[in-house]
């Protein structure tokens, strides 16, 4: 078959096109030009000379523009970003098709190589923690696609390449403003000069990278197709960690253990996450590797909201006679932490 899982491969033929694309019409102008088009599959008709450049030309997936096919949304304000959000979809990307004659003929082998389940460039992205302490930073990360395969990445479209990663953040009053960072895959908010309160962040690529305060005379941000916006929510500083204690009870083969959660007065919210509970040997150290006769359980994510949280449980226990301890890590207001208990 020259389609699988929607992708198309050589030799292709009509019909691969037509099914792939849910199209009825067999007309190749129609079918290079169609809307139904994946704009991030790598390989797809796009505009370059040459009734074969797709056979002799190596790059010819990158068009004349050397774009691959797309033009990308250019904006210059955070709150233009905003507006791109809210028209969803590409939000303001254009898949630029072929329309055809001597310069831009139509041509089936671009189908080559075509992706229909391609995602765009960035597929995903995330904030570390709901909820963090006044003075730590709001960690964001993306899961961007990597060069090659047939599906698109930041280093395929010119006009975004060398672009980092950042973010366009509103708080509830409308106070907006725009942070880039240094690189594409993350970067950290600080919020020592925010106020706290309930904000919204959106994803982007900038041109130049800067901060909360940084003036800069001018700067190009492009929002990222298909993503959406996350709330983020900065509390008061009173306290930057929950207060956590450890209980246990050796049994025969294992520990029974209790987790109490609680926080000072001016923390009303906070959420535990990366919750990790183990038994190790008192000689290993945080970052020492598991030896054999050491075990760990992945928690869920604990969620206090005013009131002291109790969590409790069982862990497998090594009793070899050597000397033991429970140890908890957790993630907090973008802070990793770790306690232990010497069991006796």
């Amino acid at each position: 078959m020259a389609n699988s899982g929607g992708v198309i491969t050589a030799p292709v033929r009509v019909e691969d096109v037509q099914t792939v694309l849910g199209e009825s019409s067999g007309d190749l102008g129609t079918l290079c030009s169609s809307s139904k088009i994946n704009p991030f599959s790598k390989y797809k008709p796009v505009r370059i000379s040459g009734v074969d450049a797709s056979i002799t030309n190596s790059t010819w997936w990158q068009g004349t523009a050397k774009n691959a096919g797309l033009k990308v949304n250019k904006l210059y304000l955070p709150t233009e970003i905003i507006a791109a959000y809210n028209s969803g979809g590409l939000m303001g990307w254009v898949y630029e098709a072929p329309r055809g004659g001597t310069s831009e003929p139509y041509r089936l082998t671009d189908y080559s190589g075509y992706n229909h389940n391609a995602t765009a460039i960035y597929r995903s992205w995330k904030v570390e923690s709901a909820t963090v302490a006044k003075g730590n930073p709001i960690e964001f990360t993306a899961t961007a696609n990597q060069d090659g395969g047939d599906v698109l990445s930041i280093n395929d479209i010119a006009d975004v390449a060398g672009y980092k990663f950042g973010v366009v953040i509103q708080r509830s009053d409308g106070y907006t403003f725009a942070v880039v960072g240094d690189n594409q895959d993350w970067m950290n908010v600080p919020t020592d000069v925010l106020a706290t309160g309930v904000y919204t962040a959106w994803p982007i690529l900038g041109e130049f990278t800067r901060g909360i305060e940084d003036i800069v005379a001018e700067n190009t941000y492009i929002p990222l197709p298909y993503l959406a916006s996350i709330v983020v929510t900065i509390a008061s500083s009173g306290t930057d960690r929950m207060v956590v204690g450890i209980g246990y009870t050796i049994g025969s083969g294992t520990v029974s253990y209790t987790l109490r959660i609680a926080a000072n007065l001016s923390v009303n919210y906070g959420t535990l996450t990366n919750v990790v509970i183990a038994t190790r040997y008192r000689r290993n150290g945080q970052f020492d590797p598991y030896e054999e006769g050491e075990y760990s359980r992945s928690l869920a994510d604990i969620v206090y909201s005013g009131s002291a949280v109790s969590i409790t449980g069982s862990i497998s226990l090594d009793n070899t006679g050597e000397d033991m301890k429970l140890v908890l890590s957790y993630r907090y207001g973008g802070t990793q932490y770790y306690e232990e208990a010497y069991l006796i």
